[in-house]
């Protein structure tokens, strides 16, 4: 299990993983598809956005793409999650509008530390 610091972030996440993350129940959602994460922002207000890279109907760099297109700088903090740990991945991911990049299997300390980032960049935006 994933014990996340919990620093109020509301959270959508897109992935094939089994995520069971110790957090508020109301504080998260879990999604499969791309789609739902374009869906569920048009109806409420994340913090934070996991996307995983590689899903079916719309991949998530075309869902941050999008996000970012969308939102610009009221958009929530995006969290790429991959099995591909190269750097072409990370700069795609980037490039595409992420602001940050785990890869699979999720560690807790990094999952930590990326939500510590995010929060870092929200306080600065």
């Amino acid at each position: 299990m994933i014990k996340a610091k919990r620093m109020g972030h509301a959270s959508f996440t897109t992935t094939d993983l089994d995520l069971r993350i110790e957090v508020e129940p109301d504080q998260w959602q879990l999604g499969s598809v791309g789609l739902e994460v374009l869906e569920a922002l048009e109806n409420h207000t994340y913090d934070v956005v996991f996307l995983d890279v590689e899903m079916p109907e719309m991949d998530g760099l075309e869902a941050a793409r999008r996000i970012v297109q969308a939102y610009g700088a009221k958009r929530p903090r995006l969290i790429a999650l991959t099995a591909h740990a190269m750097r072409e991945h990370r700069a795609a991911c980037l490039d595409a509008g992420m602001d940050d990049f785990l890869t699979k299997p999720l560690r807790p300390a990094e999952l930590q530390a990326a939500l510590t980032r995010t929060e870092e960049l929200a306080r600065a935006a």
